[in-house]
């Protein structure tokens, strides 16, 4: 499948943020909610880049409960109780900052991570993001999207705070700043009850790694995962910054999910 293919956009009116019209049917037959995969952005731009993204998470008109800032009060942290909840407001990125590399300098001596949902309270994102929902949100034999998202994951974590877990969601992350590994295994890998779950302790995920398919990711590469992959975030501890569509389901549309099941 040559997902490199960017000059066939077609989309009127979205120019370089448009991923063309002929890479969805090759997408959806072999990836969309069945496996795992990254690739060469087909857009010519990410749907936000660096800077529209730290001018947008400092101007946020508000904070909703699931916008969190972790901050690690042991390092390496062995468990989520690890981590502590900073105020984004009074400690994430500040205007005054200017950007990303100045705030993660301000930070630097700290293992942080932040993740700022509903993007979209910029119009002009769902503009960008249309193929997205247009292709997607209806697929013959594939779970409905039940809504949107448009979210980002930055910070200095060497393990997602939170641990192996699982999303009921089918999400694309754009690779802005940094590199990340992305390490995913199948639904049945883990039962729930495993040591190795919602754990940022690497003793206890490192057993598991021979057996993950796992995609290391930089600027201009996306990263997709379906709803039903365990998976789990590594980095070298530097800084990284990704910003993510994400299409969420109803549990009881996923054969693999229960009450039960470790979530975000």
């Amino acid at each position: 499948m040559n997902m490199e293919n960017t000059k066939s956009v077609q989309n009127k009116g979205l120019g370089k943020y448009a991923w063309p019209d002929s890479f969805w049917p090759e997408f959806i037959d072999k990836y969309w909610e069945l496996a795992p995969t990254s690739f060469k952005s087909p857009g010519q731009e990410p749907f936000i880049n660096l800077e529209e993204l730290f001018a947008l998470v400092t101007n946020m008109p508000s904070r909703i409960p699931s916008d969190r800032f972790w901050i690690a009060r042991n390092v390496p942290p062995k468990s989520v109780r690890d981590f502590t909840m900073g105020s984004l407001n009074l400690f994430g990125p500040q205007k005054s900052d200017k950007s990303f590399e100045n705030y993660f300098n301000r930070v630097k001596h700290h293992s942080t991570g932040i993740n700022i949902h509903r993007l979209q309270v910029r119009q002009d994102l769902w503009k960008r993001t249309k193929g997205f929902i247009k292709n997607l949100s209806k697929v013959k034999g594939r779970p409905p999207a039940e809504n949107w998202d448009l979210d980002t994951f930055f910070g200095t974590y060497r393990a997602t705070p939170f641990g192996i877990h699982k999303d009921p969601a089918s999400v694309f992350a754009f690779m802005l700043m940094g590199e990340r590994t992305y390490c995913t295994w199948e639904s049945d890998y883990f039962t729930t009850g495993d040591k190795a779950l919602q754990t940022p302790d690497l003793d206890k995920i490192e057993p598991h790694l021979k057996n993950a398919e796992t995609f290391t990711v930089r600027p201009g590469k996306v990263f997709y995962w379906p709803s039903n992959s365990w998976h789990v975030v590594l980095s070298n501890g530097k800084p990284s910054v990704v910003a993510q569509i994400s299409a969420y389901f109803k549990h009881e549309d996923l054969p693999h999910w229960d009450k039960k099941t470790p979530g975000y």
